[in-house]
């Protein structure tokens, strides 16, 4: 597994323990979000280089 498989993994974990923080925590679940969507377009953005690189070299 690439180094950053485990850390996609990590991405949906976050995802679920962002849904349930409740409604008294806004500020923390704000921040969390921020970094959440940072985190999901880093993989994004791998997963698309990573891609390019297979057509690449192929």
């Amino acid at each position: 597994m690439p180094s950053w498989g485990r850390s996609s993994a990590g991405v949906g974990r976050t995802g679920t323990f962002l849904s349930q923080l409740g409604t008294t925590r806004r500020t923390e679940r704000a921040r969390l979000q921020t970094d959440y969507n940072r985190a999901l377009r880093v993989v994004a953005e791998i997963d698309a280089a990573r891609t390019t690189m297979s057509w690449d070299s192929a």
